[in-house]
């Protein structure tokens, strides 16, 4: 084969196909991109063909060499820090968090305390570490951040820059009726179902769960002084109605009279005294709280649920249910009356703070809007404005609102049926 032949096979090769190829011409693509190189997508062969004679395509023959030697670089690279990695793991012991908790020298195997000590030690020292490993990574490649930074800012000035398609008249008059309409109907419906609900302490709870929940309305006795309430709540529009089962009678609970940890064997200590004698006078001893976070904790595992439920696949999956009822019972509950009901008020008088502070911040902020819309105002119309806030203060009646949000949408209790 002669020097011009050899020349015309390799030429069509490059453009039309492979060596030894069944196609006649191969479909090229016709886009490119700038990363994107035509000798790159020639095959193995292609290229040392390229590499071995590189008076031909002197560039190209250069980038496929030192492409061809990074690639072989890298495997052996690769490879060393397998074999340096594997065998640095054939030396390690590794050491259960007990066994360096011995070995250390500062403790014995039944001092639990200290182990635990120890294990958060251990913990937090590992926290540390990875926020100074992190600090240094972004120091050492700032200039990583700073670059996605100046890209990212100029995608963004490109998309702003960009022209928008215009819009016709019609069109933005047909969507503002479109949405004069949605809202028209979204307040109908938001009418229609909280006007379901406008009922106090009226209905037989156990043929209204017999109607919703059959399987549980025969749980429910008449001597159990039950309620079910209803409310509205969801994600998404038209709310849902929930409902849920109060009680008002006692309930035998074993956090009541008996708060323990139930998992751990309990013996017989004699109670501790809580004063000193020193001579003929007695101190007082101010003893230790004890610890009650494994204390045994009631779940109600009585949610808000809904009542338009197609399946059970629909009640297991909704949200609310869910987070409604894995609650506990009550926070900080204890088994004194004396201080559960202080701690009742406080939560109580917390609570009625709140709901001033919130009824203030929105009168005021009628206040701005108003003085905003209109600066020029008479005294006249400022006193009626000052009489009117009076009377607004002292109608407000915190025990009247809640009581009112207690009975709104409940009905009555199973017992009224025995006093009737």
């Amino acid at each position: 084969m002669n020097e011009n032949a050899f020349q015309q096979l390799s030429l069509l090769a490059r453009t039309h196909g492979r060596y030894q190829s069944a196609f006649t011409k191969r479909n090229e693509r016709t886009d490119s991109h700038v990363w994107e190189s035509l000798f790159m997508r020639k095959s193995k062969i292609e290229q040392r063909i390229i590499i071995q004679r590189p008076w031909d395509f002197p560039m190209a023959a250069f980038h496929l060499a030192a492409i061809q030697i990074q690639k072989y670089f890298r495997g052996i690279l690769c490879r060393m820090k397998f074999y340096s990695v594997a065998k640095m793991n054939r030396t390690i012991v590794y050491a259960s968090p007990m066994q360096k908790y011995i070995v250390s020298g500062n403790g014995t195997f039944g001092n639990s305390s200290g182990f635990h000590d120890f294990t958060a030690t251990m913990i937090q020292s590992w926290y540390r570490m990875q926020i100074a490993r992190r600090r240094f990574v972004w120091k050492r490649l700032s200039l990583y951040s700073i670059a996605a930074a100046e890209i990212q800012i100029a995608w963004r000035n490109f998309h702003l820059q960009k022209p928008k398609p215009r819009v016709s008249s019609y069109v933005v008059a047909s969507q503002k009726v479109q949405n004069c309409w949605k809202t028209y109907q979204n307040r109908q419906q938001f009418r229609y179902i909280s006007s379901l609900l406008k009922f106090e302490n009226t209905g037989d709870p156990i043929a209204i769960l017999r109607a919703i929940n059959p399987i549980e309305a025969k749980y429910l006795d008449a001597s159990m002084s039950a309620h079910v309430r209803f409310r509205l709540g969801g994600f998404q529009f038209p709310p849902t109605i929930y409902y849920k089962i109060f009680t008002r009678s006692p309930i035998c609970d074993l956090n009541a009279f008996s708060p323990k940890d139930y998992t751990k064997k309990h013996v017989f200590t004699a109670p501790k005294k809580k004063f000193l004698r020193v001579g003929n006078a007695f101190f007082r001893v101010r003893q230790n709280e004890q610890r009650t976070r494994n204390w045994y904790k009631r779940l109600e595992q009585n949610g808000w649920r809904s009542v338009s439920v197609k399946c059970i696949g629909d009640a297991c999956n909704d949200a609310v249910s869910k987070a409604t009822a894995t609650q506990v019972s009550r926070s900080r509950f204890h088994y004194s009356k004396i201080p559960n009901g202080n701690h009742l008020r406080k939560l109580k008088r917390k609570k009625h703070i709140n709901w001033m502070v919130k009824l203030y911040q929105k009168e005021a902020e009628k206040e701005r809007k108003i003085e905003s819309d209109d600066e020029t105002k008479t005294e006249n119309l400022e006193f009626l404005e000052a009489d009117e806030m009076i009377d607004w203060v002292q109608a407000l009646d915190f025990d009247q609102y809640q009581n009112d949000w207690y009975f709104l949408g409940s009905s009555a209790n199973s017992d009224d049926i025995l006093r009737n």
